[in-house]
């Protein structure tokens, strides 16, 4: 069940979440457990290539956090360095990024750790902060508050997706959600962190609308996976 209770993907504060930085720092005991977390998923990742650069990034790298907002943590390298046979480097890391997911439930003074694997040719975008030099890559914007429409385009999407939940068919979520993943990226490549686009996501996510998606998914798959009795 889709839920109709808006949540706002972004919520514009004065300073950085000061459970994660002190003034424009990152606390001393943050980086260090973040510093630990990185080594730990690098030695899970098990590829040759090495770190570049650790670096957080997202909301909480930024002044629009709210309870919702994990802290993006990045590893640093270049793909041309890792050596696949099946599949492309970004697809094996993001295999074993979810997989790291899957067995672990990390949180830095209650805020949810996510970590990921990224290639140097393709730098973040939006606010980053790098715990190897301890210095801003590129500091966070001066928030604006939430882009105009991002009510009326997530309850378009809530719309699409409710339709979609109540087929019960396989691969119209499927498409949905992909239409969802494409719609995200494309406002992320034209608008940045803080377009519409991405904040509509965000809004979705936090209302639970992503989840319930796949959740259906899942189920629909093992359903058809199954033989009834």
């Amino acid at each position: 069940m889709v839920s109709n209770e808006f949540i706002p993907g972004v919520v514009t504060h004065s300073e950085l979440n000061p459970l994660l930085w002190q003034g424009n720092s990152l606390r001393r005991e943050v980086k260090q457990a973040l510093m630990q977390i990185a080594r730990r998923f690098y030695q899970f990742l098990a590829v040759d290539a090495k770190v570049i650069d650790v670096i957080v990034t997202g909301s909480q790298a930024g002044k629009t956090y709210t309870d919702q907002s994990d802290l993006d943590l990045h590893l640093i390298m270049n793909y041309a360095e890792i050596a696949c046979d099946d599949q492309t480097p970004a697809e094996l890391l993001d295999t074993k990024r979810k997989l790291w997911k899957l067995e672990h439930s990390i949180h830095i003074h209650t805020v949810p750790v996510e970590c990921y694997a990224e290639d140097l040719n393709r730098p973040v975008q939006g606010a980053s902060y790098s715990l190897i030099k301890n210095s801003w890559i590129k500091e966070s914007a001066t928030p604006q508050g939430q882009p105009a429409d991002v009510t009326a385009t997530t309850t378009a999407w809530c719309r699409v997706i409710t339709a979609a939940l109540r087929t019960r068919d396989l691969e119209q979520m499927q498409r949905v959600r992909s239409l969802l993943k494409t719609y995200r990226q494309l406002g992320l490549d034209l608008e940045g962190e803080l377009g519409r686009a991405n904040i509509t996501f965000k809004t979705l996510r936090n209302m639970g609308v992503i989840s319930s998606l796949i959740q259906s998914i899942q189920h629909q798959q093992d359903q058809e996976l199954s033989l009834p009795d």
